[in-house]
């Protein structure tokens, strides 16, 4: 044996032949395997017919077994003598070198020469071969498959590993368990299966996969549907450990529906084979969450503010309120209804108004909590939060005496004594209600109601009896008219909702106009003439006329004839805005002062605002060292002594209009005293001259001016509310701009408006808040004189038509 390093290089070559005869000897073993793996993958075997899907599967098995019989005999370990001829012909040594390594000295041993010949010889063939390569094997695989058929079989594998996806497994399993029966077996079998979530849940039916691997998550009580098409018996579910046979449809198919109560493992069989199995996991709905997103309270015109958030995982269908009675617990509770802004929302936000004070409970202490429902049923359930139930409040002496007679019903219906001596009371004296007879007879009534009749019921209709006989005393024929109008809007919006015939629409509508022309009776009636010389009328308000109202009707009348009912309720809402706007007109004497005051007072700050703006341009234009003259008007500009004189002037009305905020409203904005601070810095630069300065510090004057102006408006909303001027939503006020008008100056009610062609949408309160929010960007751009001249121009002509 030569040196230890050819040893190693012996042993690679080894390595390599036993490598080489590996590969062919494993190679149509491995070519049968592929092919039928192909066939298998591709799903083809289980469309043969039971008795040749077995066949085929024998004849893979022989040859499979053929070929294992063959390689044995070429998968001998090679001997050492092979390896080194290998090593031989990769290095392209001839005359056998290697072999020679292994001769020994025949003749001359003993001969120095000799020997030393011999060893120089054997030194030589050492250098030779200190190089040796073993070389990478080669089966010669070519050699043996000329048509590449190994390649072709290799592509194949390869499309139909992508083509079986997941579903390798379970095709695997088809091709070596054949059905062994008459006819076409598994040959055409076809399943088809999806889940169908519950229709509350909006969730789009899940598809099924045969033998998908990964869990099948559904909602608890979705509805399993399968077809089977084919096949040789009547297919089964299992769901767990529980079957159910599928149902004949004709046509050799088969199908069924089951609801998926409970399980985690579903599978589909036929005839002892397992065509699809698919883990399961079912999820439960949970119950509806809802909280009180404001505590509720009483706003300015007396209505129960409800804000609430509610959520649940499939959608809310329905919310409401749930009042009870402090002192009496155990009466009937009040149930509100509070309106969700789309159908089965699974997040909900929402403020609602409600008018409670015609019931029987208002002004007295209340519990309130919210409940949310699901689409199943399943209910949530907010804290519970107490507070006084807002009541309107009456003038009249006689009016208070009814409606207090009325809340010891409430407090305590069956002590009844006490009630009955005060109805007595009011009706011995006639003359504190101008000899009503019909609040007389409503005393009367009530009162026998109370001795004679001892049900429930009767207190209930008592106490209805007692608040339109105050309703009477207080405002005369105005609240019963009221109450006619609006139950007759009422009933016509429900015909408009549920798509009555136009016969009945018709007739609602006559119902409408009568009620209509008795509610503008009374409420002329109920105007005092002094009280109407000394209301204070705002001066862009406008004034609505019968005739105007008479062509709202006559247009809803023609929508609705030609069938447009959803735009006649669109005006029928406009016209039920309007004659609201008219109701909440009405405020008693020292109110309507106040809010005069109010009006006026933002007129004035609307006009300090402009007149800031004005000597802001100036001041700027001065450090910019841009010409005197105006650019709108063409003339000088004043001074810098006249601005500054200007400029304190303004600082000093600005300090007397909050003396009247405080007197006003009890509270001024904390802007309006930086806005007078800044006011006082740039009367101080300009008359120095520091005009960069000046402007710097009536922007900030500016700006918070304009900031102090939505501060005040919101307080004097929370003061007055609704009724400051006419039309504004609940709790604002209306900007000081030109009645009727949006801030982009376009009509707003109209009235008529838009009813004449119908073409101009009402916009909506998120519309008014967007307009709103462009007006105030307006304002804060107009303000910072660093912007190019012509865009500020642009700025102060949009902000002149408001």
């Amino acid at each position: 044996m030569g040196p230890r390093h050819l040893d190693r290089k012996i042993v690679f070559a080894r390595a390599a032949l036993l490598w080489e005869r590996l590969w062919v000897a494993l190679w149509p073993p491995l070519g049968v395997a592929g092919a039928f793996a192909a066939l298998a993958l591709f799903d083809l075997l289980p469309a043969l017919p039971g008795w040749l899907h077995v066949a085929v599967l024998a004849g893979f098995a022989a040859a499979f077994a053929a070929v294992l019989w063959r390689a044995r005999a070429v998968l001998a370990p090679p001997s050492e003598a092979a390896a080194e001829r290998r090593l031989e012909r990769v290095n392209a040594l001839d005359h056998r070198p290697l072999a020679t390594l292994r001769d020994r000295l025949a003749a001359g041993t003993g001969d120095a020469g000799t020997e030393a010949l011999w060893r120089l010889h054997r030194r030589r063939l050492l250098r030779r071969l200190a190089r040796l390569r073993v070389g990478l094997p080669s089966p010669g695989l070519p050699a043996r498959d000329p048509l590449a058929v190994r390649a072709l079989l290799f592509v194949v594998l390869v499309v139909a590993v992508a083509a079986a996806g997941r579903d390798a497994p379970s095709r695997m399993l088809r091709a070596v368990t054949p059905t062994i029966g008459a006819g076409n077996g598994a040959a055409s079998v076809a399943l088809d299966a999806w889940i169908t979530p519950p229709a509350y849940t909006r969730l789009a039916p899940v598809f099924l996969k045969p033998s998908e691997p990964t869990p099948v998550v559904v909602p608890r009580g979705s509805t399993l549907v399968a077809h089977v098409t084919g096949g040789e018996g009547r297919p089964a579910l299992r769901l767990d450990a529980a079957e159910t046979a599928f149902s004949a449809a004709g046509g050799g198919s088969h199908q069924l529906s089951a609801d998926l109560r409970q399980g985690e493992r579903i599978a589909i069989f036929q005839d002892g084979r397992e065509l699809g199995a698919w883990p399961l996991s079912l999820t439960d709905d949970a119950p509806p969450t809802i909280a009180f997103a404001e505590p509720p309270q009483a706003t300015a015109r007396k209505h129960v503010s409800l804000a609430f958030e509610a959520k649940d995982d499939y959608g809310l269908a329905r919310v409401r309120a749930v009042v009870r009675l402090t002192e009496r617990p155990q009466a009937e509770a009040l149930e509100i209804e509070l309106p969700l802004a789309d159908d089965q929302p699974t997040a909900a936000r929402a403020t609602s108004y409600h008018d409670l004070t015609p019931h029987p409970w208002a002004g007295l202490d209340v519990i309130v909590h919210l409940e949310a429902t699901d689409a199943v049923g399943q209910e949530g359930r907010s804290d519970e939060v107490a507070f006084v139930l807002p009541e309107r409040e009456f003038n009249h002496p006689v009016a208070r005496a009814i409606i207090a007679a009325r809340k010891k019903l409430s407090q305590n219906p069956d002590e009844r004594g006490p009630v009955i001596g005060d109805l007595d009371d009011i009706a011995s004296a006639p003359q504190r209600f101008r000899h009503d007879v019909v609040v007389y007879l409503a005393l009367r009534t009530a009162r026998a109601r109370l001795v004679h009749d001892q049900s429930r019921e009767a207190v209930t209709a008592v106490q209805e009896m007692l608040w339109l006989a105050a309703l009477r005393v207080e405002d005369g024929e105005l609240s019963l008219a009221e109450r006619d109008l609006k139950a007759a809007r009422d009933a016509l919006n429900r015909a408009f909702e549920r798509r009555a015939n136009d016969a009945e629409i018709q007739r609602l509508m006559d119902r409408l106009q009568r009620a209509l022309e008795r509610y503008l009776e009374a409420l002329a009636q109920a105007l005092d003439p002094r009280e109407a010389e000394t209301l204070p009328l705002d001066p862009n308000m406008r004034v609505v006329e019968s005739s105007e109202i008479q062509r709202m009707l006559d247009r809803i009348r023609e929508l609705a004839r030609t069938g447009q009912l959803d735009a006649a309720r669109q005006l029928l809402q406009r016209l039920e805005r309007m004659l609201e706007n008219m109701r909440v007109g009405r405020f008693p004497q020292g109110q309507q002062q106040r809010m005069g005051q109010a009006q006026r007072m933002m007129r004035g700050l609307s006009d300090m605002i402009r007149r800031q703006q004005d000597l802001l341009d100036r001041s700027f234009r001065r450090s910019q060292g841009t010409p005197s003259n105006d650019p709108r008007t063409g003339r000088p500009m004043p001074s810098p002594q006249a601005d500054a004189l200007a400029q304190r002037a303004l600082r000093q009305a600005l300090g007397e209009m909050m003396m009247n905020m405080a007197e006003l409203s009890g509270e001024v904005p904390q802007e309006m005293g930086r806005a007078e601070l800044a006011m006082r810095d740039a009367g101080d630069a300009i008359g120095a001259g520091e005009h960069g300065r000046a402007a710097e510090a009536q922007q900030e004057a500016l700006r918070q001016l304009q900031e102090g102006s939505q501060a005040l408006r919101q307080q004097l909303a929370n003061q007055f509310g609704y009724g400051m001027v006419g039309g504004t939503p609940e709790g604002e006020i209306e900007e000081e701009s030109q009645a009727g008008r949006d801030p982009l100056g376009r009509d707003r009610e109209g009235f008529l408006g838009a009813a004449e062609g119908f073409d101009v949408r009402v916009p909506d309160e998120m519309e008014l808040k967007r307009a709103r929010e462009i007006l105030d960007e307006l304002r804060r751009r107009a303000g910072q004189p660093d912007r190019p001249r012509q865009e500020l121009d642009y700025y102060n002509r949009l902000l002149e038509r408001f």
